[in-house]
């Protein structure tokens, strides 16, 4: 899980560090406990058939998105093999403001305004259909499915665009993965969020030098 924040955004980055540190720990207690009563059904049923056993695996990895001007923007991919080597693939993903430590949301860019929403979705199903047609195993009711199964939690940053996804089996069989778009932020009327204090602040120059602030690789 991502670490370090604290280091360059010591007022928001110890929120966000302590959140994926909590994260973790409830997710191996998770692993250790149904997955690993899971496994152990499964060890001694092949042991009482003579059979292979193949053992469970849980895995957790994230990719940074977008890391720029106070924002981290981060997808986060949970795998689970079990069951003979059958797995099962969930994400999720969160995008920060490193000066607060909050996270920003969907609404919080776009508005609660329908109009908004609808942009949004509308761009999806043209990029969705654009895949279908080059090949994509999406489902010939994709666009009906991506409408019914879009949450607004389910989106991350990228320097051009914000990106939606939907996770296996909601637009494609489960086979095909996670399904995600990319929709450029001109095309949302909307501009890339920037957190950053600005450097001609008029009460910056009266602040005290705090050690933190001296600190090699600070981003300013």
């Amino acid at each position: 899980m991502p670490q370090g924040a604290a280091r360059a955004w010591p007022r928001g980055g110890r929120r966000v560090d302590r959140c994926y540190r909590r994260l973790v720990g409830r997710l191996e207690r998770d692993a250790r406990g149904a997955l690993r009563r899971r496994a152990v059904r499964l060890y001694r049923a092949a042991a009482g058939q003579g059979s292979p056993f193949t053992p469970a695996v849980v895995e957790l990895s994230y990719t940074v998105t977008l890391l720029s001007d106070g924002v981290l923007s981060l997808y986060r991919d949970y795998t689970e093999e079990a069951d003979a080597g059958a797995g099962a693939v969930w994400r999720a993903a969160e995008t920060w403001n490193l000066w607060a430590g909050c996270p920003v949301t969907l609404p919080g860019l776009l508005g609660r305004r329908r109009r908004a929403y609808a942009g949004l979705l509308a761009a999806a199903e043209t990029l969705l259909a654009a895949q279908r047609r080059a090949g994509a195993p999406l489902y010939g009711d994709v666009s009906a499915r991506a409408r019914r199964f879009f949450r607004a939690e389910r989106f991350y940053l990228t320097p051009d665009g914000i990106a939606i996804f939907w996770n296996p089996g909601l637009l494609a069989p489960r086979c095909a993965g996670v399904c995600s778009v990319r929709v450029p932020y001109e095309d949302l009327g909307i501009a890339r969020p920037v957190f950053c204090e600005p450097a001609c602040h008029p009460l910056r120059g009266t602040l005290p030098r705090l050690p933190w602030m001296a600190r090699p690789g600070r981003t300013p």
